[in-house]
């Protein structure tokens, strides 16, 4: 995996453990003080929802802060300028775009082949382009963090598959307040499966789906445009094939979701395991020309 060299940390204070500290500071801060109101009846549990959002801001903005200390100006300039690199093969457009329906149309089908009940859910195109748009919001405030500054630091020191498996864990751990407030569906899968098993799942899914994330990014030179559509892919094919699911408190289609994305990153770490390989014995072709 290449980056470019004007995209790699420039400061030997670049730091993955600073950022992990300050994006669950800022952001457990939030959601953790929602709780905390709602629990003390200082805010009422419905108005949850509305709020929780600000807490998403985390990542990117402790990206964004923490490149200014170290590299100044001109480094906050190189991570926003990533997300104009626009260019990479069309294949990997339609990766990031389409690999989060064929999971979630996956999980449906194991869900209704091993007894689930199918359930009629006319969506308009229209709402779901208005929806993914609307979606890109979630990835503007968090993937200059996760992949534009941790995974970016992390495969300057690790090979790709710790790196990202290491982005996944810190990833999945970070939304785990979520579950305790009302409103989200993180909340409302925890009631229909339990807390403990749902965070569980979820964990075990966002891993996956950080693998994901690797193999395109290790595969596009660490293009931030395709993280971005990929994450909002992701969450936009959820809403949009499990909601009626989600509103009558059946965690089925979760749940065989769940195993089609665990999969899926276990492939994942197979295409990065042979990605390298290749990339490996090219470099060794080279070097005895």
């Amino acid at each position: 995996m290449a980056i470019e060299q004007s995209e790699k940390p420039t400061s030997k204070h670049y730091s993955v453990s600073a950022f992990v500290v300050g994006t669950f500071a800022l952001s457990w801060a939030v959601w953790l003080g929602l709780i905390a109101a709602a629990h003390l009846g200082r805010l009422a549990s419905e108005s949850l929802a509305s709020f929780y959002g600000w807490g998403g801001l985390g990542p990117s903005l402790v990206a964004f802060v923490l490149t200014a200390r170290t590299d100044g100006g001109s480094g906050v300039k190189r991570l926003a300028a990533r997300l104009l690199r626009w260019r990479a093969p069309l294949r990997w457009y339609a990766f990031a775009l389409s690999a989060p329906i064929v999971i979630r149309l996956l999980g449906l089908a194991l869900y209704g082949a091993t007894g689930g009940t199918l359930l009629a859910n006319p969506v308009a195109p229209a709402a779901v382009v208005i929806a993914f748009l609307i979606g890109l919001v979630v990835p503007l405030m968090e993937e200059f963090g996760w992949r534009g500054y941790m995974l970016t630091a992390l495969l300057g020191r690790w090979r790709p598959i710790p790196a990202g498996l290491c982005v996944g864990i810190v990833w999945a751990v970070w939304h785990l307040p979520l579950f305790w407030i009302e409103g989200t569906g993180f909340y409302r899968w925890g009631q229909t499966s339990g807390v403990p098993l749902a965070m569980l799942g979820y964990s075990a899914a966002v891993v996956g789906l950080s693998m994901l994330f690797t193999l395109v990014f290790c595969h596009t030179d660490g293009n931030l445009v395709l993280a971005f559509l990929l994450h909002s892919a992701t969450n936009t094919s959820a809403d949009a094939l499990f909601a009626p699911y989600q509103r009558l408190g059946i965690p089925g289609p979760a749940w065989w979701s769940v195993a089609v994305t665990t999969a899926a990153g276990a492939c994942a770490c197979l295409a990065l395991r042979h990605h390298r390989a290749a990339a490996a014995q090219h470099e060794g072709h080279v070097g005895q020309a």
